[in-house]
């Protein structure tokens, strides 16, 4: 008795035969190279986005770091630079106040007394040189005369932070200082009206109580006038 089988294609064979599934086979096989090929190509974009996300976050690191750099370089030759031009613009004026107390007109009027020819002579050099204040004192620090508002003198200046240095050290002497409002009133009430400021406050300004400024910080230089 015969046995009868039939194959994968459908065809009978002998039952010496044996069947083996080809087609299934096959088909695992095209699965296997397919599957093999996107993890491979999986694995070949994460690494490629992972080292191209790396490089940007370095770059923007590296950006970052140098736009910092610069602008602290950039802020550090700024200051630089400002403060030898406030430091020439005081030389400057030691050296013009300097040079005044030299001027022979001044020796002159001061032995005649000639208070005249000092106010109009040192009002000429304030204005040319774009002075705010050039007073004139005795050896004692009193007001002589006071260029730019001459009706006010014989006030004594002698506690006045340069002039008392000039009068003990005989010798010029230049800085930044604060003026108040008092002292600026003496040389004219349009100067003091032009340092006012009135405070107004901000939400994240430092508190404070002071509602105006009325006091100027000043370069000031005072020289002695020497026989």
């Amino acid at each position: 008795m015969r046995r009868e089988q039939y194959g994968c294609g459908g065809k009978r064979h002998s039952s010496d035969r044996i069947c083996t599934p080809d087609g299934l086979g096959t088909s695992l096989n095209k699965d296997m190279k397919i599957s093999l090929r996107t993890k491979l190509i999986g694995s070949s974009l994460a690494v490629i986005i992972i080292f191209g996300v790396a490089v940007t976050l370095v770059g923007i690191r590296l950006i970052a770091d140098g736009l910092i750099s610069q602008t602290q370089d950039r802020v550090r030759t700024d200051l630089n630079s400002a403060r030898r031009i406030y430091h020439d613009e005081i030389k400057e004026t030691e050296n013009l106040v300097r040079l005044t107390g030299t001027r022979f007109f001044i020796k002159n009027a001061l032995l005649g007394n000639d208070r005249e020819t000092l106010q109009r002579e040192l009002n000429q050099i304030r204005e040319y040189e774009s002075l705010d204040v050039l007073t004139l004192t005795d050896e004692n620090g009193r007001v002589t005369v006071r260029s730019r508002n001459p009706a006010v003198h014989g006030d004594s200046q002698a506690d006045d932070e340069l002039v008392s240095q000039v009068l003990s050290r005989k010798e010029v002497v230049a800085g930044t200082v604060i003026v108040p409002k008092e002292e600026l009133t003496k040389e004219g009430e349009d100067l003091a009206q032009q340092v006012y400021m009135k405070v107004i406050p901000t939400p994240k300004a430092k508190q404070s109580s002071e509602v105006e400024k009325s006091s100027a910080m000043m370069i000031k230089a005072a020289a002695p006038v020497l026989n």
